[in-house]
């Protein structure tokens, strides 16, 4: 049981992340983007 429930935060994690992050961070949190080399985005990775 805790295993599903993990995996449910896990995806809600990633979903929260998704949507408005990956345009500064980028997919793999690098911050590589053009949005955050402007916006002077942290490397999450």
């Amino acid at each position: 049981m805790l295993a599903g429930v993990v995996a449910v935060r896990a995806a809600d994690g990633w979903a929260v992340f998704a949507s408005p992050c990956t345009r500064g961070h980028g997919l793999h949190g690098k911050a590589r983007t053009p949005a955050g080399k402007k916006l002077g985005a942290k490397d999450l990775s």
